[in-house]
């Protein structure tokens, strides 16, 4: 008895000692981009980066219809000029998008949960098409699609990552923002991400968690540990029964 009674200890010991050594998940703003401040040219780097992955920084692709990545102390936005994108058709033609990569370190996984970020137009109105990489780059893949009308405020919109293809992401992940303005009308200033006022509101975050690939226990893992409580179990009740 004295020797089930110290295997079953040492079955629930070993499987709990496992588990305990699965690592953690924790929700968080994964990247952040701040548009606020002076001006900038180039691409933007991100202002918050999570531990345990790399981020790219905001980025027009070359050549694009996209300006030169100039961030304007009096807007915090992207500017498009030249050429006509009045359709997202060829707005993916010409390449008139900004965008991003997060990629999880080595034996991480991320399950994202949204992308928000502040956009707005000038001159006419401007529609924002947000694709990913796990979702692809034709015109019926996208993820996010809003219509922004003239004027200088900005309008905040969150895109929801919470569907599977998001979840338990081990591969680098490429978001874009296509902007084109549906209108035909002019092809001047679409003003993308931020408002007018120079604050902290001025931003792009992506959110979600990343945790250890190792997180979710294997099956094997937890009925090991379950059947070593239960001999546990048949061994010390009946003992306390005497």
């Amino acid at each position: 008895m004295r020797t089930m009674y110290r295997l079953a200890c040492g079955i629930v010991a070993t499987s709990l000692a496992v588990l305990a050594n699965l690592s953690y998940a924790r929700a968080a703003t994964l990247a952040e981009w701040l548009f606020a401040g002076a001006s900038t040219t180039g691409a933007k780097a991100p202002s918050t980066v999570i531990a345990d992955t790399s981020v790219s920084t905001l980025n027009r692709p070359t050549p694009s219809r996209l300006d030169d990545g100039t961030f304007f102390s009096s807007f915090h936005s992207y500017a498009q000029n030249g050429g006509t994108t009045d359709t997202l058709t060829s707005a993916i033609t010409q390449a008139s998008y900004a965008g991003f990569t997060i990629t999880p370190s080595a034996g991480f996984t991320l399950n994202l949960t949204d992308l928000s970020t502040w956009v707005r137009a000038q001159n006419d109105p401007k529609t924002f098409a947000l694709m990913s990489s796990l979702t692809g780059f034709a015109p019926t893949d996208t993820v996010l699609a809003t219509s922004v009308a003239d004027g200088n405020a900005g309008v905040r919109q969150t895109a929801d990552l919470t569907s599977p293809v998001f979840q338990g992401v081990t591969t680098p992940v490429e978001f874009r923002w296509y902007i084109f303005h549906p209108s035909g009308s002019g092809d001047f200033q679409a003003r993308g991400f931020g408002n007018w006022d120079n604050n902290a509101a001025n931003n792009m975050i992506l959110t979600g968690t990343v945790a250890s690939a190792a997180v979710v226990p294997e099956t094997g893992t937890v009925t090991l540990a379950l059947g070593g409580l239960a001999l546990l179990g048949g061994v010390v009740l009946p003992r306390r029964a005497r």
